[in-house]
Parts: C-alpha cells; sequence; structure tokens
C-alpha cells in the first residue's frame, strides 16, 4: 500500500483497501461544507432520502435570525479620491414586536482630515406580526443597499446558510462517539457501531451542492489500534484540560452546560473503546475517573447560577 497522508496524519498500514479483507474498527472521516445556500426543503428531502433522523435537521428558520443575516450582509466599504465611506449595521431595537437596525454611514476623508456619521443612512426594521420588511433611507446608495437587504431577505427566510449545514454535520458526527485525530485538522475516527449513520451523513454531503464527505475504513491490526490508542488518550486529556480551565473560571452557565455536556459525550463514548480495544485502554481508565470527577464538580459550581 502507498503512502497517504490527511492534514499532517500518517495513514500508512492504517486504512483498508476497499478489496482487502478482514476485520476493521471503524472509519476515518472528514467533510467540506463550501459558502452556499440551501432551502429547507431540500435539506429535509436530501437528508431523508440519505437516512438521516428528522431529529438531524437543523431547526426551522426564525424570521429574526433571516433578518439579521440579510441586514448583515449589506455591510461594505468603498473609496473614491481618497474618501472612505464605510456601511456599518447597528442594533437599535429588539422586542416581542419588532427588530430595527441602522445602516451607519461612515465618512472618513484623509486629505481634510475629517471623520462624519450618517446615523440614519437606512433604517431596517423588521414587524413580526406581520412578518414584513421595511426600509427608508437618506440617499440613492442607501435605497440600492435597502432593496438588496430586502432581497437577502426573502432568500434567507427560506434558506440555510453553509455555516449551519457544517453546524448540523458537527453535531451528528459527535454524536458517533468520535475521536479527533490529534494532528488531523477536521479528521475524526468513528467507530464500526456507528456505520450504518455515518454512511447516511456521507451520502447527505456528496448529494449537496459544494460540499463532500468522505470515510475510509481504518484495519484490525496493530497499526490501526495503534493509531486509535495514541488519539483517544490525546483527546482524553484535552478533555481533562478544558474543564480544569472551566473549573478555574467564571463561565456562564450556557458555555458551562457545553462543557458537560461535552465531558459527557467522552465518558459514554469510551464504553464503546474499552469494549473495542479491552487492555490497550486500561490505563486510560484513570484519566475517565478524573473527567467525571471534574465533570460533576463543574454541574456543582453552576448550579444555581443565574442565565
Amino acid at each position: 500500500m502507498s503512502n497517504k497522508k490527511i492534514k499532517g496524519v500518517e495513514l500508512n498500514h492504517i486504512v483498508a483497501k476497499t478489496n482487502e479483507a478482514g476485520k476493521i474498527l471503524g472509519y476515518l472521516t472528514w467533510y467540506s461544507v463550501s459558502e452556499d445556500l440551501h432551502s429547507r426543503q431540500t435539506i429535509i428531502d436530501l437528508a431523508k432520502k440519505a437516512g438521516l433522523e428528522e431529529g438531524d435537521l437543523p431547526a426551522e428558520i426564525r424570521l429574526s435570525d433571516a433578518f439579521r443575516r440579510a441586514t448583515r450582509a449589506v455591510e461594505g466599504k468603498a473609496e473614491i479620491n481618497g474618501v472612505r465611506v464605510n456601511y456599518l449595521i447597528r442594533d437599535v431595537y429588539t422586542g416581542p414586536d419588532a427588530i430595527i437596525r441602522h445602516i451607519v454611514k461612515e465618512t472618513i476623508d484623509r486629505q481634510k482630515k475629517e471623520l462624519s456619521h450618517e446615523s440614519n443612512e437606512v433604517v431596517l426594521k423588521l414587524d413580526k406580526k406581520t412578518e414584513k420588511f421595511t426600509a427608508s433611507a437618506l440617499s440613492t446608495e442607501g435605497e440600492e443597499l435597502a432593496e438588496k437587504a430586502k432581497k437577502l431577505f426573502e432568500l434567507n427566510r427560506t434558506h440555510y446558510d453553509s455555516s449551519t449545514i457544517r453546524r448540523m454535520v458537527s453535531k451528528i458526527i459527535h454524536s458517533m462517539e468520535p475521536t479527533p485525530l490529534r494532528n488531523g485538522g477536521g479528521v475524526y475516527f468513528i467507530p464500526l457501531k456507528h456505520k450504518k449513520r455515518l454512511i447516511s451523513l456521507v451520502t447527505f454531503l456528496k448529494s449537496l451542492e459544494k460540499a463532500n464527505g468522505t470515510k475510509i475504513p481504518v484495519m484490525n491490526d496493530e497499526d490501526g489500534r495503534e493509531m486509535i490508542v495514541e488519539n483517544l488518550n490525546a483527546h482524553l486529556q484535552y478533555t481533562l484540560r478544558y474543564l480544569a480551565k472551566g473549573l478555574k473560571e467564571d463561565l456562564p452557565k450556557a458555555m458551562a452546560r457545553d462543557y458537560i455536556e461535552n465531558a459527557r459525550g467522552v465518558i459514554n463514548g469510551f464504553k464503546t473503546y474499552r469494549e473495542m480495544l479491552r487492555e490497550e485502554v486500561s490505563s486510560m481508565e484513570d484519566i475517565v475517573r478524573m473527567i467525571q470527577k471534574q465533570m460533576i464538580q463543574l454541574i456543582e459550581k453552576v448550579s444555581g447560577k443565574e442565565e
């Protein structure tokens, strides 16, 4: 087998050829999702066809999120004859009835050494009850920005952006007891028990435009087991360190919950690796117990803490 390398990870003698007989431990997987917009219905249809679960889908698109994405997208700048103009989005009001944002026009004249602002260049409003987007502008340029924001709003209220799809994929991967490869930069080992779900995820990614997913089987041999043991140990040590850091810091309750849920996932996932690798991971039992202890301490620390 020729040498293979993925972002610093040596795969020689670890990855099984597709025509090679023998048991496998699981799969190496990685993915890419380039910038694009995907209609919610398309995501629902492709996910269902690929065999993903309804709970894997992103939440329904909120009008307020669509409004914020659309208005943020019209920020920009221009420079003519040494005069620089920045168009900046600023929040003015957020309430149960509406969201109001202004496009502030900032003009910087380097020759005259002057700075000026027009805080009401464009007023953008989302009425939550009527679901209408309205805008008023002081200039032709402002009107163009307002029209662009309106069009983007109509698109964003029915389409997911790529960051939403990436979060969806990341959530699915982290439900499959992954071990990140220490030097892999986005490459994960997924235990064999999750084969069906991983196939569904890869199928879904390949069905999207500007996205892709890959899975490569890992042999149940000395090299394959050594790779998993080494990276599992590094992952446990990393989990222990960030929990210790979380205990020292005054974390917001929501962030502390993320720390706790990540640690709980690592602890639960270790059971699968213990069954798979047995005595090769017995030395990690103490680390897992320390993770569990620190997780409990963090739970106690944030219990009763205000949001």
